[in-house]
Formats: structure tokens, sequence, C-alpha cells
């Protein structure tokens, strides 16, 4: 007759396990930390539900029947899944591994050259695979598995996902050498005339930077917008255009033409978050990337920028990547 399993006790099995090893209710009692009494309710709920006496008293022990030594075999493999499944596995950063990120520009920029240093000296075989990251992407990717971590200035994604600040940046203001903002300390008037250089995808017509300063009622005169960051630093030593950026980005800029400024507003911050699937954090590897990128945005710190590529502020940051 088929057994019903919806109504089966786990523990019943487990009760059987342990009394098929040490033939013995005593015995089996002492290992599961139960009471005789309580190895003997469980063996009989089996017993009525296999229709089988399964072990039988005998002085040497508890004997088992023909039908507990056949299910024998198949019940402790199938507990032994049950317990690899639930088991918490240590994550061994000395093994083979790929994370997969997805990194915005400024993230693939500033954070990740100094882990993938860290990386290489000190974990070898670990691997990253990085993509773009898209903030209309991010939660699908997440919740997929497709990328373990997104890093960058991320929107709330909601209550489905956990996000770290990594890095809180300041937004600057960036022209060639020979700018006339750089005669002066930089004013809100002289910003809202100063022709601007865009940093916007594709499909934007107005960026977060545009936002912030929105909240001081300016608007930016935008000139020209683009969305490569590689063509930013060739623009700005052959125009009299200004971008805004944050300063772990800024200064980072393959040129020495370039000046750098405080924008002229209050709190013109940016953070640098690390966001993953809620579901996902309590597994050890997860755990392991997260602290290594803490680890690295700790070596940053804020800077105090003054005009000029050679400022202490710029050679600061680039020692520290």
């Amino acid at each position: 007759m088929p057994v019903n399993t919806s109504r089966l006790d786990l523990r019943l099995l487990l009760v059987f396990s342990a009394v098929m090893e040490e033939r013995s209710v005593s015995k089996a009692a002492l290992r599961l930390g139960l009471t005789q009494s309580a190895i003997s309710n469980a063996l009989n709920r089996l017993r009525i539900s296999l229709e089988d006496r399964l072990f039988v008293p005998a002085a040497t022990g508890m004997i088992p029947t023909a039908r507990a030594l056949e299910i024998a075999g198949p019940i402790e493999n199938g507990l032994e899944l049950i317990r690899n499944a639930l088991e918490t596995r240590p994550f061994d950063a000395a093994g083979p591994w790929t994370f997969h990120l997805a990194l915005s520009d400024q993230a693939s920029t500033v954070i990740l050259p100094p882990l993938l240093g860290a990386i290489s000296t000190q974990t070898p075989r670990i691997r990253l695979q990085v993509s773009t990251k898209k903030n209309s992407s991010i939660r699908d990717q997440l919740d997929s598995g497709d990328i373990d971590v997104a890093i960058g200035i991320i929107p709330d994604l909601g209550r489905h996902f956990s996000s770290r600040v990594l890095l809180q940046d300041r937004y600057v203001c960036v022209t060639r050498r020979d700018h006339g903002l750089n005669a002066a300390p930089l004013t809100p008037e002289a910003f809202a005339r100063a022709e601007h250089l865009a940093m916007r995808s594709t499909t934007e017509s107005s960026g977060r930077m545009d936002a912030m300063l929105a909240q001081w009622g300016v608007t930016r005169n935008v000139a020209l917008s683009v969305n490569q960051l590689a063509a930013v630093p060739a623009i700005l030593s052959s125009t009299q255009l200004v971008v805004c950026l944050p300063a772990s980005l800024a200064a980072l800029l393959p040129t020495r033409d370039l000046a750098l400024q405080p924008l002229p507003f209050a709190q013109a911050s940016v953070q640098i978050v690390a966001a993953w699937s809620r579901c996902r954090t309590n597994q050890p590897a997860l755990k392991w990337i997260l602290g290594r990128l803490t680890d690295i945005c700790a070596r940053f710190a804020e800077p105090v920028l003054m005009p000029g590529p050679k400022s202490k502020a710029r050679r600061a940051f680039a020692q520290m990547v």
C-alpha cells in the first residue's frame, strides 16, 4: 500500500535512522537528546504508517525486520541529501569562484582597479565578470542571479533589496586649466552662465546632476551631452565647456590640462552604493565580496579640491588607486 508522505513526520525518520544505527532505544534516545518513551512513541507511529514492526526487541538489542533493512539505505540517503541542502557551506576564497558585478562608469574607474589589485595578490583564483550597470534592469538581474552586486549611484530598489554605502563623494567642476572660471572662486552666477558638458545616457534629456541643481533653482546651460567618460578630457582641453563630475572620478582624468573646483552649492554630494538581493544576504560568498569592497572604499577620503592639475588632493586620490 502507498504511504501518505504528506502526513509523515520527518522526525520519525530521524528516530528510525538512530535506532537502526544504534540497535538500541536507550542509545538512540541519548543520541537525539530525547527520552526513551519519546523514541518508543515515534517508532509506534512509524510502524502504523508503514504497517510493519520495523524492530523486534531481543537480548542483543533491537533487531530490524526485513522491511526495515529494505528501507534503511534509501532513508539514510534522503536524510543526507536534506542535511546537505540545509547546511551553510563556508566560502573558500582560495578556491575558484566567479563574482558577477554590474558597475557604473565611476565604479569601474575608481573602485574596480584597486579591487582587482587586491584580488590578484591575495586571492588569485577569484574571478570577476563585469557588466555595465543599468538602473532599469538592476532589479531583474539581481533577482535572477545574473549579477551578484550592483555598484554605483543606484535608486531605491525597494524592500526586497539591500544596499551599503561604499563611498561618499562630492561633485566638482572640471575645466581646462586656463579657463576663465579659474581666475576666482566659483560663484553660482558664474556657474549658471558657463556652457556645460553634460554626462548623460543617450535616452536622457536631463541627468542626476540636473535634478540636484534644481534643488537650488539652477539650470545648466548644456551645450553638449555625451555618455562616454573617455571623451571628456579631450573635449574640455579644446573648448570652454565645464563638466560636473564626482571628485574621485575627476581626480583620475588622464590629463594635466584640467583644473578642479568645488561646486558653489552646499551638499553637492553623491553616494556610491553596493546593492544586492536581500534573499542572498547570508551567503558567505556575498559577505566576502562586500567585505572586500568595503575595505577598498575605506581607503578613500573626501578631498578639499583646489584649482590646478597638481593639487595635493589630486595626487592623493591618484596614489590611493
